[in-house]
């Protein structure tokens, strides 16, 4: 019996474009199963009109437009080598699935989640001072990690906490606040091949404010103060983990730059970065953050990777001159000087001669309070700013070293470096009234971050389309999202609640 041959296997002119005349009419995800019924279909559905058609009722003409010219003139660049419109409308359309959910020996509420450089060790920290460290590995079980450190860092910390990785070294910068004090210790983990660790440095800083790593030997503090009545500053402080060396404890901190609290708006977020050199197409973007709604020009020069590394900028959470008051609703940046030498310090008295002048000092009758502008000029003054919409609750740095995600109450921004000017605008889902610190994160594929409030979901978005996803949700509120390096066809998603570590991969 001869065997019948069906018609849509044919690889002639109409059958092909019977297919395409009705794939025109499928969403990513439809065409995506199509794709997989025969080597016929794959080919039909694998052309890149219909992909960019199946888009087009997330995103307008104008924006796929752009999004194919950028492409085209960005092949040279890896991050888009491997792009194609099947491949973002298959990111578009994306099926999360949690696959593992890891809990810390320890068992206490968990505050903050911090990943190393090569995305190979977390760092979890829960209440009580619990540190848990887990390794990466994808051979191991299901979760692709395993736990090789639980410890107790502190007896004198509250239930809240931060931790930071160092960015070339097995070294982690982690703190909370004291019990009995009014400021928040900060502690240097170093450790060892097999994860022994060893408290190398200490510092202090205000309360609520999370240090940052200026490199392998050297983090920034914020001390605030209070000169006047309404009248805040914030002092950011060089520290150095090479306290163990100095005598006595002396010249490891040093003042770096005072910042005016504008509006009387606590600074909560710090990030210090590299600048990309500066290139001639970097041009200026007038928008406010809430029109950017849409992908264009000069938000994808702002997805660009850099070409080289050129001064440090710090990028921090704060308010703006005539803004609500204590809202932080604005980002600030200043450059860095290149050098973090610490400055040489030369004692000639003693501990007990320089106390007894220090009580002197303060037994002396205060000085009259300055006023607000001779305050300000006391300050430096920021080199650029980006007011934003609701109050800032999370900030990363974007891979491409060009731009920064920064979380608000209503929404997540890309926002531009170091002009600090707002590039793209994505609204977030509904959530509490309670502001909640989060914790989100960015890659060339996708952005992701928690709600905040009090809620357990966490939203994501493709980058280069703005293309909104999923919506992942969780009993226990979510408090941060992390994604760390996978190959392009298993991306992998990390999402810290207040219960446990859940593991999201496609």
């Amino acid at each position: 019996m001869e065997e019948v041959q069906n018609k849509w296997w044919n690889n002639d002119g109409s059958t092909v474009a019977v297919l395409q005349a009705v794939f025109w009419y499928m969403s990513p995800s439809d065409l995506s199963r199509a794709a997989a019924v025969c080597q016929m279909w794959r080919r039909v559905a694998s052309a890149d009109f219909l992909w960019r058609h199946s888009l087009m009722p997330h995103i307008s003409p104008d924006a796929l437009r752009t999004l194919r010219n950028t492409s085209a003139n960005n092949q040279h660049i890896a991050s888009w080598q491997a792009w194609s419109w099947r491949r973002e409308g298959a990111l578009a359309t994306a099926q999360w699935t949690r696959r593992a959910k890891l809990q810390p020996t320890a068992g206490a509420p968990l505050l903050h989640v911090a990943i190393d450089k090569t995305g190979t060790h977390l760092a979890l920290l829960a209440e009580q001072a619990q540190l848990s460290i887990w390794e990466r590995d994808d051979s191991h079980d299901v979760a692709g990690w395993h736990e090789v450190l639980s410890k107790r860092v502190s007896d004198e910390w509250g239930v809240k906490g931060a931790a930071e990785w160092a960015p070339n070294r097995r070294r982690l910068l982690i703190g909370g606040p004291l019990i009995l004090a009014d400021r928040w210790e900060f502690l240097v983990l170093d450790f060892t091949a097999d994860w022994h660790c060893s408290v190398v440095c200490r510092a202090s800083s205000s309360p609520g404010t999370w240090p940052n790593w200026l490199d392998d030997a050297h983090f920034i503090t914020l001390h605030a103060r209070l000169a006047a009545p309404h009248c805040a500053t914030t002092t950011v402080c060089i520290n150095a983990t090479t306290q163990g060396t100095h005598s006595e404890y002396v010249g490891v901190v040093a003042p770096l730059l005072r910042i005016y609290n504008e509006a009387g708006a606590n600074i909560t977020h710090t990030l210090v970065v590299d600048l990309p050199e500066s290139t001639p197409e970097d041009g200026q973007h007038d928008e406010s953050p809430i029109q950017c709604r849409e992908p264009h020009a000069f938000y994808y020069r702002c997805l660009r990777e850099k070409s080289g590394s050129g001064q440090r900028y710090l990028i921090v959470s704060g308010g703006l001159r005539g803004g609500i008051r204590g809202a932080a609703r604005a980002l600030l940046g200043w450059h860095l000087p290149a050098s973090f030498d610490m400055p040489p310090v030369f004692l000639r008295e003693g501990i007990a001669e320089r106390l007894l002048a220090r009580r002197q000092r303060e037994a002396e009758p205060p000085e009259e309070p300055p006023g607000e502008e001779a305050l300000r000029a006391l300050c430096s003054l920021p080199d650029a700013s980006c007011p934003l919409p609701a109050t800032v609750i999370g900030l990363v740095l974007h891979p491409s070293g060009r731009s920064v995600w920064v979380t608000t109450t209503e929404g997540i921004a890309c926002v531009s470096l170091p002009a600090l000017q707002p590039a793209l605008w994505l609204p977030l889902g509904p959530k509490g009234a309670s502001l909640y610190r989060v914790q989100p994160h960015a890659d060339h594929d996708y952005v992701v971050s928690p709600l905040g409030g009090g809620s357990g979901a966490v939203q994501v978005w493709s980058v280069r389309s703005g293309v909104y996803n999923a919506s992942l949700t969780h009993e226990t509120p979510a408090l941060a999202a992390l994604l760390p390096p996978s190959p392009p066809s298993a991306h992998a998603l990390l999402v810290l609640t207040t219960e446990a570590l859940h593991v999201c991969k496609i």
